[in-house]
């Protein structure tokens, strides 16, 4: 399975890429929105995992540029990480976000959300 991890936090995004490649997954792994976008451009995905509060782009315009693409692969399960909560993000689903996940996460609901979503 090919995932793209998008986190701008270094520690959280190796991390979560070392446990994801133990579980045989293939990571492509960037620390923002606008390198998402262009990693999506270039290969496919099976499932992203977006964080939503980096610089310069931030996962829900990502996930937006991601979904108007148009690429066969805009309609991929995104599955959104973030310290905020639903309610401090407005427009979360409207922008495409399939799951959303609260920080701090435990891997095992991430391994889950992924294999639901991407099954």
């Amino acid at each position: 399975m090919q995932v793209l991890l998008v986190e701008d936090e270094i520690v959280t995004r190796e991390s979560a890429r070392i446990t994801l490649e133990s579980l045989g997954y293939t990571v492509t792994a960037v620390g923002n929105g606008g390198d998402a976008v262009r990693a999506f451009e270039l290969q496919p995905f099976d499932v992203v995992v977006m964080d939503i509060k980096m610089p310069g782009m931030d996962g829900i315009e990502a996930t937006r540029r991601i979904r108007s693409s148009n690429s066969l692969q805009s309609g991929v399960p995104i599955i959104a990480l973030t310290g905020f909560t639903l309610r401090e993000l407005p427009g979360i689903h409207e922008a495409g976000i399939n799951a959303f996940i609260e920080k701090p996460f435990e891997f095992s609901k991430l391994i889950r959300t992924i294999r639901t979503l991407a099954a």
